[in-house]
């Protein structure tokens, strides 16, 4: 099993920084289409969850449903991403 990083989260609002972070992930890992609160879904781990943000490995933070934490998952490994309306947007790792 891998390494894992837990997060306490509040909610997905943004915070002072993080839209930096975010712009800076966007352009490093070649994903100008994140944000924060954005619908994901694990494909290894089969299931849903939202970007709560950015950690300092430009890798997301995502919270599962049902969870009260968020943990770091790499952004180009089995994710898939939906727009606001629930359409896939972006899929890396199948």
């Amino acid at each position: 099993m891998g390494y894992t990083t837990l997060c306490l989260i509040d909610n997905y609002t943004l915070k002072e920084g993080d839209e930096m972070k975010i712009k800076d992930f966007r352009v490093s890992r070649g994903m100008p289409f994140v944000k924060k609160g954005m619908r994901v879904y694990h494909i290894h781990n089969e299931r849903y969850g939202r970007v709560s943000g950015v950690n300092n490995s430009q890798n997301l933070n995502i919270t599962f449903d049902g969870d009260n934490y968020s943990i770091n998952c790499h952004p180009h490994w089995q994710m898939q991403y939906f727009d606001a309306d629930g359409k896939l947007i972006a899929e890396y790792g199948k």
